[in-house]
């Protein structure tokens, strides 16, 4: 018997929750990498959806039974897109292509400052949906424009297939 299976039922009782995952989240930005802590952790798979929390960290709500958004809550090093923010400075202009729910385009429009700006383009309509709910979040950044379009070499409309993904990994067709 895999120690997971005995695990999450507990994890899920105990941690699954606003004021415990809050908790967690805390300690994890606390004690990067802690393998306690990070062991604790109940998967985004055990949220009922959507499992919405408000982190102040960033000022983006979050649906932590989305993956990504669980990574990003619970601080995760997995997320790779704040290594770009280093590079940064006051006053430049970036484009944040795959804008996902916003996080990396908020962190990039508080560092290039009221002189700089920032365009995020993000083709899912549900993450985008969530990109400008998080923009609305922070009227104090104004600094960013959010397009719900996808970046190419040409023009041209694609059928995605993130429907029938999503349909796939829920009903196992």
């Amino acid at each position: 018997m895999k120690a997971s299976s005995i695990l999450n039922p507990l994890r899920k009782f105990l941690f699954a929750n606003k004021t415990a995952d809050g908790f967690l989240s805390k300690l994890t930005s606390k004690y990067p990498g802690s393998l306690l802590f990070i062991k604790l952790l109940p998967g985004n798979n055990l949220y009922d959806q959507p499992a919405l929390r408000h982190c102040k960290k960033w000022g983006i709500n979050f649906d932590i039974s989305d993956y990504q958004n669980w990574l990003i809550y619970f601080n995760s090093s997995a997320d790779s897109s704040f290594g770009v923010l280093k590079f940064l400075q006051e006053g430049n202009i970036v484009f944040d292509i795959g804008g996902n729910i916003g996080q990396t385009a908020l962190r990039m429009a508080e560092i290039v400052g009221d002189k700089g700006k920032v365009y995020t383009f993000e083709p899912y309509p549900s993450n985008f949906n969530k990109l400008k709910t998080n923009l609305l979040l922070n009227p104090q950044l104004q600094n960013i424009t959010a397009e719900n379009v996808a970046l190419g070499e040409s023009k041209a409309e694609l059928e995605s297939m993130l429907i029938v993904l999503q349909i796939q990994a829920l009903t196992g067709f």
